[in-house]
């Protein structure tokens, strides 16, 4: 609220006044999809190891992409003398999302009244700012289907599925006590990432977007006679190659960038002849295929003791092992911790290790 008021002392009547107040609003259109179990857990305290861990055992298995059709329109042509069999001919719009999609309208408005050297004048303002979010992977397409039908069963058919597919490839983004950052795909949804990493400093969430043309050719439909009975095949025409913009469109909180933002952080460097009274890794968290090795580096140890010293261990030897000299080997999908102490047991480091498949 903004109040002036100027009062004319000798005519004794106002001279100048304003008052007008200012407020903003927002209004979202977009859909949202998505199923994950409701955890009452802080995963924004949660260190990045953890927090991808959870992720995998948690929210993968739960993943569901929504999917509607809208009929347009469906011909029936009968074959002569078969009284009881006809080509059938359906078009459907078909629509996908798997995630958030919104568009963002703000405005800013200004509602009051004024007068100035006797004129008087109703303030009504109002900007528009609209802004968009994109945290989902959608596609739009066109089907025609044609099939035989005979006894109203549909023995037959083969479908062409044409339009237009966004894709948004999720990553986090993993820091560790040092500042370092570590980067990683995932296949979850952009929007569920998002949502969960909200609050925790040390795990953000990007998206790369691209367009493309979508063209896929079915012989023999879910809704086929010959689907059930294993004759059914599917082809790619146009596919990712096909894009409609040849570069990916990064994203971060929901919004368009330039490029990616994610950077390292300050990190504490460390002279040679520095001590820290800890043991400091170059590492704490690493992500390993099926039988791929990593090397524990060692970057600082504690006043008085050196490589020698030190021993390793892993809280799951079944999924990734450690020799004496710090070489870690992946032996199968989970994850596991590897300790890293002195002989005295008076200093101690961990790294997480996530195995992977792919």
């Amino acid at each position: 609220m903004k109040p002036y008021l100027q009062w004319h002392s000798e005519k004794k009547e106002l001279k100048n006044c304003f008052f007008a107040i200012s407020f903003n609003t927002s209004e979202k259109l977009g859909v949202s999809s998505g199923k994950y179990k409701n955890y009452h857990l802080k995963f924004k305290d949660l260190d990045p190891s953890s927090f991808l861990d959870l992720l995998h055992s948690m929210i993968e298995p739960q993943r569901d992409d929504q999917e509607a059709s809208i009929p347009i329109c469906k011909i029936k042509l009968p074959i002569p003398d078969v009284p009881t069999a006809y080509i059938v001919l359906d078009v459907t719009a078909k629509f996908h999302a798997s995630g958030k999609a919104e568009f963002v309208l703000n405005t800013k408005n200004q509602i009051g009244f004024e007068t100035k050297n006797g004129q008087a004048r109703f303030i009504n303002e109002g900007s528009h700012d609209i802004d968009s979010i994109l945290q989902a992977s959608a596609k739009a397409a066109l089907g025609l289907n044609a099939g035989l039908e005979i006894v109203k069963t549909k023995l037959c058919d083969v479908e062409l599925d044409g339009g237009v597919k966004g894709l948004v490839r999720s990553t986090l983004h993993l820091y560790d006590d040092e500042g370092g950052n570590k980067s990683v795909g995932s296949e979850l949804p952009y929007s569920g990432l998002e949502d969960l990493a909200e609050g925790n400093p040390d795990v953000l969430v990007c998206g790369d977007v691209s367009l493309y043309w979508l063209m896929d050719l079915i012989i023999n439909t879910s809704s086929s006679k010959m689907h059930d009975l294993g004759f059914s095949r599917s082809f790619s025409i146009m596919n990712e190659d096909d894009q409609v913009f040849h570069n990916l469109h990064h994203i971060e909180n929901g919004h368009f960038v330039k490029k990616c933002t994610r950077n390292g952080r300050q990190t504490l460097v460390l002279m040679e002849e520095v001590k820290l009274d800890r043991i400091v890794l170059n590492s704490y968290a690493e992500v390993l295929k099926k039988n791929e090795t990593h090397t524990i580096e060692i970057r600082s140890l504690p006043q008085g003791y050196d490589k020698a010293s030190l021993s390793y261990s892993s809280s799951d030897p079944s999924i990734a092992s450690v020799d004496k000299e710090g070489n870690v080997t992946a032996l199968k999908e989970g994850s596991a911790r590897i300790e890293v102490k002195t002989d005295d047991d008076r200093y101690q480091s961990y790294v997480n290790i996530l195995v992977s498949t792919s």
